[in-house]
């Protein structure tokens, strides 16, 4: 599995110039105020820049620079990319392997002037003028489809709001929707047949309504025609949509020799911070911090 290998921020924030090695799934442990949080925005940045102010930089006449090493490029993943991707990021790769440093010069530069470089294979000295190639043509975009929109799950600090249910803030509502796309994809068309039978049956507009009803709107009907003539009505139960099946999504816990599980947030929050964790794991499948 591909992976941020190794990350070299440079004045960004607190760290000045640290080296942090990574794999597929890094904890990090530290005290508090110990430069965690910055190291996890180094990544972010990395992968999705945006314009760094004053507070971003450790001293603001030097330029903030993050490098990182990607490995695990393997033949298999280049050919699950598109062409195009896969052309920008072959021309680059070594043994699977794949530098890039982002450059900001200064305070409030606009996105674009953001500098991405990539590091040449061909040169082996990587303090050469040659060293990095600047911009690249499409090199960025082949960034993003190898690594998608980065999740970040912060620490639990109200446990129910937190793990109970999937609004789109919460940590397991970020999970399951960063798992709908492929069941979406996979099932989408099966599922919208069901829901559209579903909608036939119960919306005011139906065209197999169910008899109870019709029933029940012309027994209405009659009764209204004698308080407010003109006018006629239909009950009217709407059918979700396929993304909102999951707005309610939650896990179930089962301890051994249960037959009957629980909603997670009726366990303690180690036994759900665990759960999280692991959850996170099948699910990001490259690089989990």
């Amino acid at each position: 599995m591909h992976c941020i290998s190794e990350i070299n921020p440079h004045n960004f924030r607190s760290c000045i110039d640290a080296t942090f090695p990574l794999s597929e799934f890094t904890p990090l442990v530290g005290y508090n105020n110990g430069g965690k949080s910055n190291l996890l925005a180094s990544i972010r940045w990395l992968l999705r820049p945006y314009s760094l102010s004053t507070t971003d930089f450790n001293n603001p006449q030097s330029p903030v620079i993050i490098s990182s090493t990607i490995t695990g490029i393997t033949p298999e993943l280049l050919d699950n990319l598109a062409e195009t991707h896969r052309n920008r990021i072959q021309s680059f790769c070594t043994d699977g392997t794949l530098g890039i440093r982002r450059t900001q010069a200064s305070p409030g530069q606009s996105v674009n002037s953001i500098v991405l470089e990539v590091r040449n294979p061909s040169v082996s000295d990587e303090d050469s003028e040659n060293a990095w190639s600047r911009n690249p043509t499409g090199i960025d975009a082949a960034i993003k489809a190898l690594f998608p929109e980065p999740i970040e799950i912060g620490a639990m600090e109200d446990a129910t709001e937190d793990i109970g249910k999937s609004k789109s803030g919460t940590t397991i509502g970020k999970l399951i929707a960063e798992i709908m796309e492929p069941i979406e994809q996979q099932h989408g068309t099966e599922i919208r047949q069901t829901l559209d039978g579903i909608r036939q049956r119960f919306e005011a507009e139906g065209a197999e309504r169910a008899p109870e009803l019709n029933q029940f709107d012309e027994g209405a009907n009659d009764k209204l025609r004698d308080i407010f003539p003109g006018i006629k009505i239909r009950l009217h139960v709407p059918t979700p949509e396929f993304r909102s099946l999951f707005k309610d999504g939650t896990i179930k816990v089962f301890e051994e020799g249960e037959i009957d599980g629980r909603d997670i947030n009726q366990v303690g929050h180690g036994a759900q911070r665990s759960i999280q964790m692991a959850w996170l794991r099948p699910i990001t499948g490259g690089n989990s911090i």
